[in-house]
C-alpha cells in the first residue's frame, strides 16, 4: 500500500470512529446536494435544452465559485431563448396565395401550438409562410410527416394533407 492510500484509509477510519453511521450518511448526502446546487445552472440549461448550454456551463465552471458568476449563470439558464417562442409553419398545399390563407389554417396552427411545452408566460409567435414552389412530392410528404410527429398536426389533419398531396 502506498503512503497516500494509507493516509486516506486512516482519515476514513478516524472519521468513522468519531461519527455515527447516520451522521456519516447525512454528511455524504449533504456533500452531494452541495455539488448538485453548484452545477444547478448547467442542470437547468440541459433540462430546458437551452441553445447556449455550453456557454452557461463555461460561465458556471469558470466563475461559479463567485456569487456574481453563479447568479449570472443561473439567470442565463432560466432566461427563455427567443427561438423557443417562435414557431414557423410552412403551408403545404400550394392552392392559396399568402394573402388568402384560410382561417382554418390559422386556427389549426394556434391549436397545435398549445401542444408544445410551456416555457413561460409568453405565447408562441406563430408565423405561416407560403408553400415552397419547387419541392418534390416525397419532400412534401416527409415534411408533413415531421410536423405530425412533432405534434403540430393532428392525425386527422395529417391524413387530409397527405391525401391532398397524393391526389
Amino acid at each position: 500500500m502506498t503512503q497516500t492510500e494509507t493516509q486516506v484509509n486512516d482519515l476514513v477510519f478516524h472519521l468513522m470512529n468519531g461519527l455515527s453511521t447516520l451522521t456519516f450518511i447525512f454528511m455524504i448526502v449533504g456533500i452531494l446536494l452541495l455539488i448538485a446546487l453548484s452545477i444547478l445552472p448547467i442542470i437547468i440549461a440541459l433540462a430546458r435544452r437551452h441553445e447556449n448550454t455550453a456557454g452557461i456551463a463555461v460561465v458556471n465552471i469558470a466563475l461559479g465559485w463567485t456569487i456574481l458568476g453563479y447568479v449570472f449563470a443561473l439567470v442565463w439558464a432560466l432566461k427563455d431563448s427567443e427561438s423557443k417562442n417562435h414557431i414557423v409553419i410552412n403551408q403545404i398545399a400550394p392552392q392559396n396565395p399568402p394573402s388568402q390563407i384560410p382561417q382554418n389554417h390559422i386556427a389549426s396552427a394556434t391549436r397545435s401550438a398549445h401542444a408544445l411545452p410551456d416555457w413561460g408566460p409568453e405565447q408562441p409567435v406563430i408565423e405561416i409562410l407560403p408553400p415552397p414552389l419547387d419541392k418534390s412530392l416525397k419532400a412534401r410528404l416527409e415534411e408533413i410527416k415531421e410536423l405530425h410527429e412533432c405534434g403540430l398536426l393532428s392525425e386527422e389533419e395529417y391524413q387530409i394533407k397527405r391525401k391532398s398531396l397524393i391526389s
